[in-house]
Order: structure tokens, then sequence, then C-alpha cells
């Protein structure tokens, strides 16, 4: 017979599958209408933050997990804090 506790645990594990990535999530951010405030209201706090001479800044976000799909993206945002595009990204 199966415990309870047994099937509590599956159905965590089972949960944490089915979770997005930061991948997932930054497919869901407007060039044009998302704002930094937005995107790490989304994402969470970026994990690196570069402001360049023109205004422009770079906020990436890296997720690595031995029980989640991971991923890494980099967002440019203009000088107003509006999303230009994504920089990059990668699934990990």
């Amino acid at each position: 017979m199966v415990s309870l506790a047994v099937l509590a645990v599956c159905a965590v594990l089972m949960s944490s599958c089915a979770t997005t990535t930061i991948v997932d999530e930054a497919a869901t951010l407007a060039p044009g209408v998302t704002t930094t405030q937005d995107a790490e209201a989304r994402m969470g706090p970026a994990d690196s933050r570069t402001q360049y001479a023109d205004g422009t800044v770079l906020l990436q976000w890296m997720r690595i997990s031995a029980y989640r799909p991971g991923g890494h993206v980099a967002i440019l945002f203009g000088p107003d804090g509006r999303m230009i595009r994504i920089h990059h990204q990668t699934r990990l």
C-alpha cells in the first residue's frame, strides 16, 4: 500500500517539472511596452545590470537548477526604461 507521504512527495516533484523557464518568461515581454520594473516583477531581480554610456541598460537573468530547466536571458532597455529587444537567450 502506498503511503500518503509518498504520494505527497510525488506530487511535489511532478509540480516542479511543470514550471516555466526564464526563457519562457522573457518571451511574454513586449519591446516598446515592457519596462525594467515590469521585467523584474515578472522574472525576479536581474542577476546583472550593465549601464552603457548611451543610457541603455542590459539586464541579465541566469537560472541553473539540478531539478528544473534553466536558462540565461539578456534584455536591452532604452534610456526611457522600456524594452528594446532580447539581446540573448539560451535554454540550459
